[in-house]
C-alpha cells in the first residue's frame, strides 16, 4: 500500500513538472518572438554575441524550412506530438526526468503551433551563421528529444515501466 501511495506521489510530481516546464517552454518562446518580431525587420541581422546573430525569418516550411506547402501535415504532426507527450507523462510513464523532457519537447512544439496556427508561419531568429536560423522551441524541441533518447537508451527500464505481456 506504502509503495502504491509513494509511486502515485511520483506520478503526481511528475505530471506538475511536465505541465511546469511545457508552459515555461511555451511562454518564454512565445514572448522572444513578440520581442523579436517588434523589434526587427524580417531578413535584418543585429549581432548578440559572435557568431550569434538576431536574424527574423518566416519560416514556412518544417525543420530548416523544407517543404513550404506541408502546412497542415505540420500541424497535425505538432497536435499528435503534444497529445503523446501529454497522454505518456500523465499516465506516469516516467520519472520527473522523463517528465521535464517530455515538457520540453511539448513545450517547444505548441510554441512553433502556435506561430503555424496564427501567422502561417513560425517565427525564427536564432542565427548562428552555419546553421539554419531557429528559435527557442527548436532548442526546447531538440533538447527534450536528446534527453529522452539519452533516458532510453543509456538507461535499463524499471519494472513498472515495461511493457506487460499478455498472459
Amino acid at each position: 500500500m506504502a509503495t502504491r501511495q509513494r509511486r502515485r506521489g511520483r506520478q503526481a510530481g511528475a505530471w506538475v513538472g511536465y505541465v511546469a516546464v511545457a508552459l515555461a517552454t511555451l511562454v518564454l518562446d512565445q514572448g522572444l518572438k513578440w520581442m523579436v518580431a517588434t523589434r526587427l525587420a524580417p531578413d535584418i541581422s543585429v549581432l548578440l554575441v559572435a557568431p550569434v546573430r538576431l536574424t527574423l525569418v518566416h519560416n514556412r516550411g518544417g525543420a530548416f524550412g523544407l517543404d513550404p506547402g506541408c502546412q497542415v501535415l505540420l500541424v497535425g504532426a505538432g497536435v499528435a506530438v503534444i497529445a503523446a507527450a501529454t497522454w505518456y507523462a500523465r499516465r506516469g510513464g516516467g520519472d520527473r526526468g522523463v517528465a521535464w523532457a517530455l515538457g520540453l519537447l511539448a513545450g517547444g512544439t505548441a510554441g512553433n503551433l502556435v506561430d503555424r496556427l496564427r501567422w502561417g508561419w513560425v517565427v525564427d531568429f536564432i542565427d548562428v551563421g552555419f546553421w539554419p536560423v531557429f528559435n527557442l522551441a527548436d532548442c526546447a524541441i531538440t533538447a527534450g528529444a536528446l534527453w529522452l533518447a539519452w533516458r532510453w537508451l543509456a538507461e535499463p527500464p524499471r519494472e513498472e515501466d515495461r511493457w506487460r505481456q499478455p498472459n
